[in-house]
């Protein structure tokens, strides 16, 4: 029997929530609000968003980045728009 981790919430702002599932196997990615709406990606989907996820975090905490001067809000709204456009 293979051994899953709960689900772990890595973000929830008053506008979105991403939660990672088994350990990063696949991810929910959810719009909240009037709009509400979900993305759900696992397998090769799940790799690029955590892939995209950590490169605006680690962008947002570089001085000088667009992402640092915008809120981390913004920031998850153009993550959201690169996962829904996928």
């Amino acid at each position: 029997m293979s051994y899953r981790s709960a689900p772990v919430v890595l973000e929830r702002t008053g506008l979105y929530r991403l939660t990672s599932f088994g350990n990063g196997d696949a991810y929910s990615f959810e719009r909240l609000g009037d709009d509400a709406h979900e993305i759900f990606v696992q397998g090769d989907g799940a790799t690029e968003l955590r892939a995209a996820y950590e490169d605006a975090r680690d962008a947002y905490g570089t001085p000088g980045t667009v992402f640092h001067r915008a809120t981390w809000d913004d920031c998850l709204a153009l993550l959201w728009s690169i996962v829904a456009d996928d």
